[in-house]
């Protein structure tokens, strides 16, 4: 596979389906990772659980990147899912005067850009692989 065909708009493929597969998947497997990290201690989580939540979302993210390459689907699914789990979870704790959409805010603010950070990363790592694959098949 050449540079050009590698960034090319059809590159991945054009399906919607393939699209909408991801966002659900994503959505999904965003939700079930927050809530299964924190959702069954909101008030006060150790440092174990953030490591889990972060660890289990790069590979979410890396995987819907690998499905469906040249997306910025992560980017747009991860920060609004991860927000609306939080606001759902924290919601329902009546701990510091109703503080949560401050906290909500924050959440997607922090959100987006690590998840802006490793879908660059992650892109450039998985092209350059893609990349030394297509030179690697040419010998």
């Amino acid at each position: 596979m050449t540079f050009k065909q590698l960034h090319s708009p059809n590159a991945g493929g054009n399906n919607i389906w393939r699209s909408v597969l991801v966002v659900d998947a994503l959505a999904i497997g965003t939700a079930v990772n927050y809530f299964g990290w924190l959702g069954w201690h909101p008030t006060n989580p150790e440092t174990w659980h953030i490591a889990g939540l972060v660890l289990v979302q790069v590979a979410l993210i890396v995987g819907a990147m690998i499905v469906r390459p040249f997306s910025s689907l992560p980017i747009l699914v991860v920060p609004a899912t991860m927000t609306a789990c939080f606001a759902i979870d924290a919601s329902q704790v009546h701990v510091v005067a109703n503080m949560w959409p401050v906290g909500a805010v924050f959440l997607l603010v922090g959100s987006l850009l690590a998840t802006m950070t490793v879908f660059g990363l992650a892109q450039g790592i998985l092209t350059a692989i893609r990349v030394f694959r297509g030179r690697a098949g040419s010998r």
